[in-house]
């Protein structure tokens, strides 16, 4: 083909590294108190798990839904199928 025709048109970017998202940064997570293993004694409060996301949407508005999701990066990396990081 001739130099300059349409069919091999290609643009070599190769400075994606400075274009990347990053992921967000994010506080650390309050770490919640030991528990006793095994069953609670009787008359012992065992704390309410904290509902899920998908639970909470059940009763919510599709804009309120949306709103919800978090929208910063949260993966710094690729994993491959076995969870490892490339």
């Amino acid at each position: 083909m001739a130099q300059g025709s349409p069919g091999r048109a290609h643009i070599a970017r190769c400075d994606g590294d400075r274009d990347r998202e990053k992921p967000a940064r994010t506080a650390p997570a309050k770490k919640a108190p030991k528990r006793k293993r095994g069953r609670p004694k009787k008359g012992e409060a065992v704390p309410a798990k904290e509902p899920r996301r998908l639970e909470l949407q059940v009763n919510m508005t599709l804009a309120a839904m949306l709103a919800d999701l978090p929208t910063a990066c949260a993966v710094g990396t690729k994993r491959n199928a076995k969870g490892h990081k490339n």
